[in-house]
């Protein structure tokens, strides 16, 4: 007999899995107080510190990424799947959660097939454009699977395959679309992005230096926080300029914003669609299979947002000649409004509530 109580979660790698998986937790919680949720992931990653610093426990399993790896490197991931399983196994069958749920990571394979084994319902999160080999393979014999507007889980996966949006923590609210621009925020994801820092405040200076007046807050993550406050003094920006490792309150933060540079991961493009705030899109190249870029060309083939790609030679050129466009006093107005309503088109408000009623109610 199940475990009534229970719901295992697998939600690992970067922000884009682990943040849809924290708001379905919160979301069971807040409608059914006294179930436990458990969470499935690996040390050393982000979900190490992120999962329970949001009040929710996490069990470490070992996994390691085996696409694109030598020889050796799937030796090892294959044998970590296997011990994994393993240990799986007896967990499901000890403790008989009522399901799993999988947003993804490469741990999410053994903790998919252990529950399968055991009879227990598989759901899918599917959070990106370009759906993860996990997922793909886990679809095989899940129950549902939710995705993202345009995702190919919608043609690739086996199971029913349902367009409602990511899951989200906060409240987003449609931004207005103020006269006059003031405000820049960057953002280089759950764990920052050296280059849109670097190139970032070295645009910020260039249009200070052509005599814009804007204010500019930026997510540096940990990693680079310390570089970027030397890059801030050497280059003489002083309080308009604004640097944070991480932001905890970013509802508040695309509230506050009239442009955002961004990268595309999925996480990031769900809250922006929430939001409409008109945004530059710089896709991570080493994106597991190029997503990002999948992701950012397909909004800005509706006209969603502007993406500048970090690979060319006059990246730091196109990334000034798109916000000076954007912050013009003359035509910047227009071209942010059509962005804001082109956006719009990709918002998925009730995500959260529809996946976790969808689960609850195939129980």
């Amino acid at each position: 007999m199940k475990n009534k109580n229970k719901i295992w979660i697998v939600a690992a790698g970067t922000g884009g899995h682990i943040f849809p998986g924290i708001a379905l937790a919160k979301e069971f919680k807040l409608r059914h107080p006294n179930l436990e949720i458990e969470f499935f992931g690996t040390k050393d990653r982000l979900e190490e510190k992120l999962i329970p610093k949001h009040g929710f426990p996490i069990t470490f399993l070992k996994a390691k990424q085996w696409k694109g790896k030598n020889f050796l490197n799937r030796f090892g991931a294959v044998s970590a799947l296997v011990e994994s399983l393993i240990l799986l196994f007896k967990k499901a069958a000890f403790e008989k959660p009522l399901c799993l749920i999988s947003v993804g990571g490469y741990v999410s394979m053994p903790v998919g097939l252990a529950c399968w084994l055991r009879g227990i319902p598989v759901f899918l999160v599917e959070p990106n454009i370009r759906a993860g080999i996990s997922n793909k393979i886990l679809s095989q014999f899940a129950y549902k699977a939710f995705t993202i507007p345009g995702s190919d889980a919608l043609q690739k996966f086996k199971c029913s395959t349902f367009d409602t949006g990511n899951p989200v923590m906060g409240r987003f609210e449609l931004n207005p679309i103020r006269k006059e621009a003031q405000n820049i925020l960057i953002l280089g994801g759950s764990q920052g992005a050296k280059i849109l820092c670097s190139v970032g405040l070295k645009v910020f200076k260039r249009l200070q230096e052509k005599g814009f007046s804007f204010r500019l807050l930026l997510q540096s993550g940990e990693k680079n926080l310390e570089d970027s406050l030397a890059l801030k003094k050497q280059l003489a920006l002083g309080d308009e300029c604004e640097i944070q490792p991480f932001f905890h309150d970013v509802p508040e933060k695309l509230k506050w914003a009239d442009v955002i540079v961004a990268r595309a991961g999925a996480m990031t493009l769900t809250e922006l669609s929430l939001t409409c705030v008109p945004s530059i899109l710089v896709p991570f190249p080493a994106a597991a299979d190029d997503h990002q870029r999948v992701n950012a060309r397909i909004l800005e083939s509706d006209g969603a947002v502007r993406v500048v790609d970090e690979k060319e030679k006059d990246f730091e050129n196109l990334l000034e000649s798109n916000l000076r466009e954007l912050l013009s006093s003359t035509q910047g107005h227009n071209a942010r409004s059509l962005l804001a309503k082109n956006m719009n088109k990709f918002a998925r408000p009730q995500a959260t509530q529809r996946i976790a009623s969808e689960i609850l109610n195939s129980l």
